[in-house]
């Protein structure tokens, strides 16, 4: 069984991978996800398969390479 644990390292070696800065707040609302000569994601702690969820998600953000608004949230979930 994967722990909270294991979800948060997932999440945190990726992001130091890609060279992503990761701040946290404590509304989900607030999470976002800027890209370009810096990139940044702002999350809440991933305490739950919830939070971890909505890191990848803005994680996803970073890695997409769709510019589209349409598509772009779709491609950040994929």
């Amino acid at each position: 069984m994967i722990s909270v644990a294991d979800l948060r390292k997932h999440f945190m070696q990726l992001c130091a991978d890609e060279e992503v800065d990761v701040q946290w707040c404590d509304n989900p609302s607030n999470a976002l996800a800027l890209s370009g000569e810096l990139e940044f994601i702002l999350t809440p702690h991933v305490r739950s398969e919830n939070t971890y969820a909505i890191a990848m998600h803005e994680l996803g953000h970073i890695k997409s390479s769709t510019h589209s608004a349409d598509q772009t949230e779709r491609s950040a979930w994929d």
